[in-house]
């Protein structure tokens, strides 16, 4: 009984302080101290990080990161119909490629240089890196079916 009415207590003292809050000291609140909790917020936040000089949109290298190199990459044509072919295989951003087609309407693609010699090496006399993928496509669809 007694914790039921405290609970009512409680209850009618949350209503009135909403009616109270919303029109009255929310307005008041916003307009006095707003700005200073905002700016006291972001001072806390800067003296957390680093003091290292960085410009606008300039990356920083994580602990390690520079002893990883980058693998070269190497750029190949390849035809419209296996650049189809392979982009719906690939995960998004897997693999870098240029906009504009070539003039001979050939798509050029960026590799890392493993996988462009693995392709090298797969290649026929007379094939080029496009009838390599197309085949390489064609393989696996048949043994999936």
């Amino acid at each position: 009984m007694l914790l039921r009415l405290l609970h009512r207590l409680l209850e009618i003292f949350l209503h009135l302080e909403r009616r109270i809050e919303q029109p009255f000291l929310r307005p008041a609140f916003d307009a006095v101290l707003r700005m200073p909790l905002a700016f006291a917020a972001t001072a806390l936040i800067n003296v957390q990080r680093s003091r290292e000089p960085v410009g606008l949109a300039e990356e920083t290298p994580l602990l390690g990161e520079d002893e990883a190199h980058p693998l070269p990459m190497i750029r190949i044509a390849i035809t419209a119909e296996a650049y189809e072919a392979i982009a719906a295989t690939l995960a998004l951003g897997s693999i870098g490629y240029e906009v504009e087609p070539a003039a001979t309407s050939e798509r050029f693609v960026w590799v890392e240089e493993v996988w462009a010699n693995k392709l090298g090496a797969m290649r026929g006399p007379g094939e080029s890196y496009s009838d390599v993928i197309l085949r390489l496509i064609e393989l696996e669809a048949q043994s999936t079916a």
